[in-house]
Parts: C-alpha cells; sequence; structure tokens
C-alpha cells in the first residue's frame, strides 16, 4: 500500500464509519465553549518582577523599552491560559483545532474563568488533565484500532494502551532531557560569546529530537494496532522508517503537510463566530483520515507480533 492509497483508504474509512470523528469533535467544542482553567495571576507575577524598579536598574531602562513586545505577549498568552489545553497533550493527545487557542471571545460572549493561583495547583492539575488526555487518546486509538482490524471495541485494549501511553511520554520526557540539556548547558555559554554558533547548537539539538520523532513515529501503532509492548513498538517503528525510509517518511511528510495546510483554512473562521463549529468538522475529519491512513499502511507493512503461545494477538 502506497502513500496516496493509504490516504485515500483512511478518509474512506472515516466518511464510512463518521463515529471515529467524535472525540476530537467534542474535545474540541469543550475546549472552545466550555469553561477555562486560567494561571493568568503566575503570568502577572513574572511580569511585575521584570518590571520592577531593581530590575530595570540592572538591566536598563533601555533594555526593558526593547523588550517590552515580549512582555506584551506574555501579557496576552497568561491572560488566554488554560489548562484545559492540558487535555489534549502535545505529541500525544487527540489532534485538537481549539488547544492552545488563547482566545477570549465567544459566540455567547466571555468564557467561564476559573483562576488558579498555585504553583503546586497548577503542576498537579497540569499532570491529572494530562493522564485524562492520554486515556481520551487510548479510547481514540481504540475506535480507530476496531475499525482497521475489524473487530469489536475492547476496554481491556484501551486500559493496556493507556499505560503503554504514559511509559512513551516518560521515554520522550527523558530523550528531551537527554538531548536539551546538553544543548542548553553548551549552547548558552557559546551563545553569549558567539550568538551563532549558540543557534547553530541549538538547531542541531533540536534536529536530533525531531529526527528521533520520525523514527519513533510509529510506535503507538504498534500498541494500538499489534498489541505489541512499548520497547518492541519502538524497536518495529524504527525497522519500519529504516527499511522502508522513502515511502514512511513520504506518509509522514504529506500527513504532516496536509495537517497543518487544512489548519490554515480550519482556523480562519474567529473564536466568537459559530461558523468555528465548521472548521472544528473539518479538522476532526481531516485530522482523523490521516491518523487511519498512517494506521492501514503500518498494518499492511508489518507483521503481526507473536504471543509467547506463538498465535499472533487478536487473531
Amino acid at each position: 500500500m502506497g502513500v496516496i492509497q493509504s490516504l485515500a483508504s483512511g478518509f474512506d474509512l472515516v466518511t464510512r464509519h463518521p463515529d471515529l470523528m467524535l472525540l476530537p469533535i467534542l474535545l474540541d467544542v469543550f475546549l472552545w465553549l466550555g469553561p477555562r482553567l486560567s494561571v493568568y495571576p503566575l503570568f502577572r507575577l513574572y511580569l511585575d518582577f521584570v518590571n520592577s524598579p531593581e530590575v530595570i536598574k540592572q538591566i536598563g531602562a533601555t533594555q526593558v523599552q526593547q523588550l517590552d513586545p515580549f512582555y506584551k505577549l506574555v501579557d496576552e498568552i497568561g491572560q488566554g491560559s488554560n489548562l484545559f489545553w492540558w487535555l489534549s497533550p502535545p505529541l500525544l493527545g487527540i489532534p485538537s483545532l481549539a488547544g492552545w487557542d488563547p482566545t477570549l471571545k465567544l459566540p455567547t460572549g466571555q468564557p467561564t474563568v476559573w483562576i488558579v493561583s498555585n504553583v503546586l495547583a497548577v503542576f498537579a492539575l497540569s499532570l491529572v488533565l494530562g493522564l485524562i488526555g492520554l486515556a481520551l487518546l487510548s479510547v481514540y486509538w481504540g475506535l480507530i484500532s476496531s475499525r482497521v482490524r475489524a473487530q469489536a471495541f475492547s476496554l481491556g485494549r484501551v486500559t493496556s494502551l493507556w499505560w503503554g501511553l504514559f511509559k512513551i511520554a516518560i521515554l520522550w520526557t527523558i530523550i528531551g532531557a537527554v538531548v536539551g540539556l546538553p544543548t542548553a548547558l553548551v549552547a548558552t555559554p557559546i551563545g553569549l560569546l558567539n550568538p551563532v554558533a549558540g543557534q547553530c547548537i541549538v538547531m542541531m539539538g533540536g534536529s536530533l529530537i525531531l529526527w528521533a520523532f520520525f523514527y519513533m513515529a510509529f510506535t503507538v501503532h504498534g500498541m494500538a494496532l499489534r498489541d505489541a509492548p512499548v520497547i518492541q513498538s519502538v524497536r518495529v517503528s524504527i525497522t519500519l522508517v529504516r527499511f522502508q525510509f522513502l515511502s514512511a517518511m513520504g506518509l509522514i511528510i504529506v500527513s504532516v503537510a496536509i495537517y497543518f495546510g487544512t489548519g490554515l483554512l480550519w482556523t480562519i473562521p474567529a473564536s466568537d463566530s459559530w461558523i468555528k463549529a465548521a472548521g472544528i468538522l473539518g479538522h476532526a475529519f481531516t485530522a482523523t483520515g490521516l491518523l487511519t491512513a498512517t494506521a492501514l499502511f503500518y498494518m499492511d507493512r508489518t507483521k503481526p507480533v507473536a504471543s509467547p503461545q506463538g498465535a499472533a494477538p487478536g487473531q
């Protein structure tokens, strides 16, 4: 199955089973019209600190004036902050159009805002909401895998997948720390001496993380579609990309291009217009179709994982 055939089959499957789009739609509607968990007081504390007389005296009024556009951006992001965004964790969440949108206007007026000003509460809520986000992604993948494999939806498989996603989140955190911390430690002093060299080092570190993402892009597929453990799913993903590089990378690049390209279209309606609902529907169809296409591609190009008894799981 090639790239074009995978994409066509993926969108065809979603067209025949529109229930696959339900979770992305519900999540986006909640993030759009639902209440907000704002952490603006913490942003305000930071802005008050950097604009305090002591800090201004140390860095100089001219430098503060040059940073004024950055401070205004931070203030705007803080006013629109919403901890419920963590219901769609980056890379491991249900595709969301309304997530990470700092808008403060709705068709019904101003959103309901709940203030969170305690740092520990912010971390605790972010963790809990992130875990819920992984659970939602598990259900989402469970629905897709049941259609791709033509099998009944299984809550047991969803629970196992949630635990696997939690392990992947830890794995990505470790990879980010292993690459990011040394990169920051090296780039910071070099950047003070030569900003261009510092930026090059940061770009190299980012390239390593991006390369790791490409090779591990089919990890969740292995757990959801082949019932494989995390390490084996990572190994199969790396093998798939390595030995079928052009096809695998072609599918990833084309899918990313379609996702972000159409995303520009779906985000045209303003958040205070009911037309945004059409954007949410279009985004859910596009994102689910692309993800289903990668699932069909993976199933076509990998073999079932043998169980300890020698039988293929799910067969």
